[in-house]
C-alpha cells in the first residue's frame, strides 16, 4: 500500500533536494527492516548493506528518532564497515531524516550524494526536511486507513459469525425443542469438547446439518 506512495517520495526528492545521487525510504517492521521505494539503484544497495550489517545512518534515523548526516563517508567513525561501502559505490555524504512520530511506523528518507558535506548546506536541509514532513504525514494517513480497514474487516467477521450462529440456534431450537438459551448452550458444550470455534461448530451444523463428534 505504501510502495508506490514511498516511490514517488524518493523521486521527489532526488530531484529537489540538491546534490542528491539517490534517495529511498527505510520502514523498520518484521521480520525486518525494507526499502518500500528508492529513486536510484545506488539508494536500494546502500540500505541493503545497512540491513545486512546490522546498522548504519538510515537504520539509526528511523529507529532512533533524529535525522543522521553523514558528512565524509570516507572518514566517519561510526558505521566503518557501512560507511566504506558507501564510498566505494561513490556515495561520500548522506542524509537520513526521519520520518518516525508517534504511533507511526519507525521510518527514515535516505539522501544520497557524491559529493563531501553536500547536506551541510541550510537550504538543501530545508528542502529536505519539507520533503519529510510530506512523506511522515503520508504515512501517517496511510497507517490511519489500514487500521481503519483492519477494524471494518473485524466488524464484519464478527457480524458474519453472529449471522451464522443465530442460524445453527434456530436450527436446534426446532429440531430439539428448546429455547435458545439451551440452544446456545449446546454450541457452546460442543465447541469446548471439540476444542473448536464456537463459529465453527455453528457452521458445520449449518452447511452439514450435524454437530461436530467429539
Amino acid at each position: 500500500m505504501a510502495g508506490p506512495f514511498l516511490t514517488s517520495i524518493s523521486d521527489l526528492a532526488a530531484t529537489v533536494v540538491p546534490g542528491v545521487l539517490a534517495a529511498s525510504v527505510t520502514l523498520v517492521a518484521e521480520p525486518g527492516p525494507v526499502t518500500p521505494g528508492f529513486a536510484g539503484q545506488l539508494a536500494w544497495e546502500l540500505d541493503q548493506q545497512q540491513y545486512r550489517l546490522g546498522g548504519g545512518p538510515c537504520l539509526a534515523a528511523a529507529v532512533g528518532g533524529e535525522d543522521v548526516d553523514v558528512v565524509d563517508a570516507r572518514t566517519d567513525p561510526r558505521w566503518r564497515a557501512y560507511a566504506a561501502a558507501a564510498a566505494a559505490r561513490g556515495s561520500l555524504s548522506s542524509l537520513s531524516v526521519s520520518l518516525t512520530t508517534v504511533g507511526g511506523p519507525q521510518a527514515a528518507l535516505n539522501l544520497y550524494a557524491g559529493e563531501v558535506g553536500a547536506f551541510t548546506d541550510p537550504g538543501a536541509r530545508r528542502v529536505a526536511a519539507r520533503v519529510a514532513e510530506t512523506a511522515a504525514a503520508g504515512l501517517g494517513a496511510l497507517r490511519g486507513a489500514e487500521r481503519a480497514t483492519a477494524r471494518a474487516e473485524g466488524l464484519e467477521r464478527a457480524m458474519d459469525s453472529r449471522a451464522v450462529i443465530e442460524q445453527a440456534k434456530g436450527i436446534l431450537m426446532e429440531r430439539r425443542r428448546v429455547t435458545a438459551a439451551a440452544a446456545f448452550e449446546l454450541l457452546t458444550t460442543v465447541s469446548q469438547h471439540t476444542n473448536r470455534k464456537l463459529r465453527d461448530v455453528a457452521t458445520q451444523l449449518v452447511e452439514t446439518g450435524e454437530l461436530p463428534s467429539s
